[in-house]
């Protein structure tokens, strides 16, 4: 939310939409500028169709498709019945947003093996401060998005992949060297995460860490 203009970047499972719904209408908003499914899992584009059946967006970005399902299926319906088409930003890309901007760094390639490694990397700026959006994207992508000369250096980092070790290297999180790690989770959740190793790994650069 930048001064009346609002982005949505992914909105969770399905079953979750009543509560993605209800507290953008608790923000005030009438209408998305943005949205952004950063890549084909169902845990980050499956409430995205109900979110559209509520309100109109100006924009759909969406990472390279490299395979379909319902989940695919659906998003992409979900825009279609809006009279939109999803749109795959080229790297560079930059997004106005009230005063801030989203600027696209990755995935530098989207002919990954891992759909992981195709999620969508996004930079929001407003003023000074920068927010680094990466997605579920691992370490490979990592690795080729430092080589790349992004400017990734960020205050706020959204940590790839609920803090799964196979994301967060030692590399990309010095390069990013932000002050606070935002890790997406759920309590007491199957997989373990986040994981120790990512818990150390921001513990020895002095980065502050808060799950949502």
């Amino acid at each position: 939310e930048c001064n009346g203009h609002f982005a949505l970047v992914d909105a969770g499972m399905a079953d979750t939409a009543d509560r993605v719904v209800n507290y953008l209408a608790s923000r005030g908003v009438e209408k998305l500028d943005l949205v952004v499914g950063t890549h084909p899992h169902a845990d980050h584009i499956g409430a995205i169709p109900d979110v559209l059946a509520h309100y109109q967006a100006d924009t759909v970005w969406f990472s390279h498709i490299a395979y379909t399902n319902y989940t695919v299926t659906n998003f992409l319906n979900s825009v279609k019945r809006q009279g939109k088409s999803v749109i795959r930003p080229a790297n560079g890309t930059v997004f106005d947003l009230g005063g801030a901007t989203i600027t696209v760094l990755g995935p530098i390639r989207d002919n990954h093996e891992d759909v992981n490694d195709i999620s969508l990397v996004l930079m929001v700026q407003y003023g000074d401060v920068r927010f680094l959006l990466t997605g579920d994207m691992e370490s490979i992508a990592e690795k080729e998005l430092v080589e790349s000369g992004a400017d990734l250096k960020a205050d706020v980092l959204k940590v790839g992949h609920h803090g799964s070790d196979t994301s967060s290297s030692y590399r990309f999180l010095y390069e990013c060297a932000p002050e606070h790690a935002m890790i997406s989770v759920g309590t007491d959740n199957k997989y373990g995460h986040p994981s120790e190793q990512i818990l150390s790994r921001c513990g020895s650069q002095k980065i502050r860490i808060l799950t949502y």
